[in-house]
């Protein structure tokens, strides 16, 4: 009775430590990959304990490495890919504006002159760069390493229910000989549109696992698994909402003014006719001037409004807050199915199953979608 008391209390202290340790910030990026934290609280769970030191060894080091890679070469790619998109959109702007200037105060058109220069030569330059250095590419491959070594993690540990520790390490050491050449590019593109729609679903059989051990990964996997991850989506839909924000909708407001600039135009210029040929020349010429900004105007608004489409094409932020939000429920469903059947050893085992394979799936749907995207590098 006692030990039966000690087990559940170490379950519950292991439970309640997940729980707690999951929403620090200092461990949002690192949770699901780094057991130290946690390794005094696996301690009752010898079988467990001991396969995520192994893990710890064999694929959370290739794994952190993999993905300070990835986070440097996005870093460098989204300020090429930003560079390039707000000053060629400046370039243009700015090629217009000079040629109203030139035409209505003829003394600032060597400083608008400049301003486009300087545009055009970073466009230049952030382009050439990007093209040459293929960060998205680098970024991408380095990315897709890092899943794929995540993947491996929580997947090892779904075997870890019918093999013995022996058989279970050579079986991790040949997937991991698997994902050999996984960064290249040209296999992240193969391997995006690839896959099986059906998870592969095993025979259970029995389980090598002590039923607290058992408890414990079920424990582990739901909140470090799923309830992470789950979490992780909702962030990223939450910050790709409020960057879109109200810059979403601004397409049609932004053509629906440049008509209406098109149509003052047509008035400004009727009205300086009208007023040259009262003989009020004075007049006539401060019309002119509003005519051709309204010209201006018409031309540099839809510009912007490309701009900011480019912007979110090279990036996918509405598309990929969609997706977030969509993935986010499915996980939150999975966890509690999880929770329920968590006394049930074979359905942990279906149920891990399916979750990893919803994730492999969100992760090539991931990859199809930024592969996709309009890099403007």
């Amino acid at each position: 009775m006692t030990i039966h008391t000690e087990t559940e209390d170490s379950l519950k202290h292991l439970e309640e430590h997940l729980a707690a340790q999951m929403l620090l910030g200092e461990r949002s990026g690192t949770f699901d990959m780094c057991d130290g934290p946690e390794a005094r609280l696996l301690t009752p769970f010898e079988r467990l304990r001991a396969a995520l030191q192994w893990l710890e060894a064999n694929v959370a080091e290739p794994w952190r490495e993999a993905d300070l890679k990835a986070l440097h070469s996005q870093s460098r790619h989204r300020l090429l890919a930003q560079t390039a998109i707000v000053t060629g959109t400046a370039a243009i702007v700015l090629a217009v504006v000079q040629l109203s200037i030139k035409l209505t105060w003829r003394q600032w058109t060597s400083a608008a002159l400049v301003l486009e220069a300087i545009a055009v030569i970073a466009a230049v330059v952030a382009v050439a760069v990007g093209l040459t250095a293929k960060y998205d590419r680098q970024w991408l491959g380095q990315r897709h390493l890092a899943e794929r070594l995540r993947m491996l993690k929580f997947r090892a540990l779904g075997e870890i229910w019918c093999l013995d520790l022996t058989g279970w390490q050579k079986w991790v050491e040949g997937q991991l000989k698997e994902l050999k050449g996984a960064a290249d590019f040209e296999h992240v593109e193969q391997w995006s549109r690839e896959g099986e729609v059906e998870p592969y679903d095993p025979p259970f059989t029995n389980s090598t696992l002590d039923p607290n051990s058992a408890k414990a990964l079920t424990i582990y996997y739901r909140i470090k698994r799923l309830d992470f991850q789950a979490n992780y989506f909702k962030s990223r839909r939450d910050t790709y909402k409020r960057q879109t924000g109200g810059w979403l909708h601004l397409s049609l407001p932004l053509f629906l003014a440049s008509v209406f600039f098109v149509i003052a135009h047509f008035a400004a210029e009727f009205w300086e006719q009208h007023l040259k040929n009262a003989g009020h020349q004075h007049e006539a010429e401060e019309w002119y001037n509003i005519a051709i900004w309204c010209v201006a105007l018409a031309a540099v608004l839809p510009v912007l409004g490309i701009g900011i489409r480019a912007w979110f094409a090279a990036f996918e932020l509405p598309r990929s807050a969609s997706l977030f939000a969509a993935k986010h429920r499915a996980l939150v469903r999975a966890s509690a199915h999880l929770q329920e059947d968590s006394g049930d050893v074979a359905a942990t085992f279906r149920h891990m199953t399916q979750s990893e394979h919803f994730l492999e799936h969100e992760h090539r749907e991931w990859l199809r979608l930024l592969a996709d995207s309009e890099w403007f590098l």
